[in-house]
C-alpha cells in the first residue's frame, strides 16, 4: 500500500484551521472528528483528494457513516479507489 499520508494531512490542514504544528503532531490513527475539523471542512477535504488523486469518493458512503474517520482510513479507501 502507497503512503498517502502527508498529501492527506496538507489537504485536511488546508481545509481546516489547524496549523502545520498542529496537523504534523496528529497520529494516522486518531479521529479527524476529535481535531475539531467540522462536516464542511472535511467535505472540501474530499473534493480537494479527489482532484489530487483523480478519483471519485462517495461523500456519504459507508466508509463516512462510521464514527471514526482516520487518515489511515482515508489513505486505505485512495489506496483501493487507484488499484
Amino acid at each position: 500500500m502507497v503512503d498517502y499520508t502527508n498529501e492527506i494531512k496538507s489537504i485536511l490542514r488546508d481545509s481546516s484551521d489547524l496549523s502545520e504544528e498542529e496537523m504534523a503532531a496528529v497520529g494516522n490513527d486518531v479521529n479527524i472528528a476529535s481535531l475539531g475539523i467540522d462536516s464542511l471542512s472535511l467535505v472540501e477535504a474530499i473534493i480537494e483528494l479527489e482532484k489530487r488523486f483523480k478519483i471519485d469518493i462517495e461523500i456519504g458512503g459507508a466508509w463516512m457513516e462510521d464514527a471514526v474517520i482516520t487518515i489511515n482510513e482515508i489513505n486505505k479507501l485512495i489506496n483501493e479507489k487507484l488499484a
